[in-house]
């Protein structure tokens, strides 16, 4: 789910990208993906990057303003979110590559190897490109696809991984939740909980905000992994934060979107979807937007 000059986009398991009005809920358009394969996408420049999870073509780049496909490439089965970076756009295919694309014309700029599958999307800040794969270990590569440095941990990476500055932030199935240098790869510290992390986190100036398999939102101190507070839900933590001012908003399998007050943890407000919430929750302006799997985009207005 992104967004632009009052637009979201959202895929749909149906194989549609849709155009909603923020205002006002309307749809506006959308853009039929061929066979019923889920989509997601980027903007860059006014048009929209998709990537089909399964089938061909994999990778396409479409004009929003004149209706039609720029370029579209056969990049095989891709199980991340496609990273625009300058103009180039990364994506992580299922089999262990890293590809990156000129975002120009669609060619293929460079390939880079990894040693399992790949479900982690990657990530990218100061001319470096991250991504962790099915083995648990997290790859560095600067902009030309050259390996600068990995990081091993115990168990599949699934998280995009997150970066403040000059340290990356990453949960894994291992059940640690892992600061890392993003310079030179080096342990900074770890949080242990022995529960399943899945979804990315949520940095701030102080803090680093994440959830997990066991129900819970943990809230740490980024710098030195300490616990700031805990929030329970009633089910599995499903996504990733989106944090606005003092409130965390994150949803959970339990079909509630939770409102969290950043300093404590404590509940500021929830609101049942009817459907189970994997998409990750958006702020745009003053608007906090919700996907569920009722089929529906819920809009809350922040005071």
């Amino acid at each position: 789910m992104i967004s632009a000059d009052g637009v979201v986009f959202i895929g749909t398991q149906d194989g549609k990208i849709e155009g909603i009005d923020i205002e006002t809920g309307e749809k506006i358009g959308q853009v039929k993906i061929r066979g019923n394969f889920s989509a997601t996408c980027a903007l860059y420049k006014g048009d929209l990057v998709y990537v089909r999870r399964i089938g061909q073509p994999t990778l396409t780049r479409y004009s929003l303003k004149r209706g039609k496909t720029v370029w579209k490439v056969e990049a095989s089965s891709v199980m991340t979110e496609p990273l625009i970076a300058g103009d180039k756009v990364f994506i992580g295919r299922l089999k262990g590559e890293l590809d990156c694309y000129s975002l120009d014309d669609g060619t293929k700029l460079w390939t880079a190897k990894l040693p399992a599958q790949t479900h982690s999307s990657p990530a990218y800040s100061r001319g470096y490109i991250f991504i962790g794969d099915d083995d648990g270990t997290i790859h560095a590569f600067d902009e030309g696809g050259n390996s600068l440095w990995r990081f091993k941990t115990k168990a599949a990476l699934y998280a995009t991984p997150a970066i403040f500055e000059t340290t990356l932030y990453i949960g894994s199935t291992d059940g640690n939740f892992y600061a890392i240098d993003a310079i030179d790869g080096t342990e900074k510290w770890v949080f242990i909980i022995s529960n399943k992390i899945y979804n990315s986190a949520g940095v701030t100036d102080q803090l680093v905000i994440f959830g997990s398999t066991n129900k819970k939102v943990y809230c740490l101190d980024k710098n030195t992994g300490e616990q700031k507070w805990v929030f329970e839900a009633k089910s599995i933590i499903s996504t990733a934060p989106a944090i606005s001012n003092n409130a965390v908003f994150i949803g959970s399998l339990d079909q509630r979107i939770y409102a969290l007050d950043l300093s404590s943890g404590e509940s500021l407000w929830s609101f049942e979807t009817k459907g189970r919430i994997r998409t990750d929750p958006i702020l745009i302006d003053n608007k906090l937007l919700v996907a569920s799997e009722n089929d529906r985009l819920y809009c809350f207005e922040q005071e």
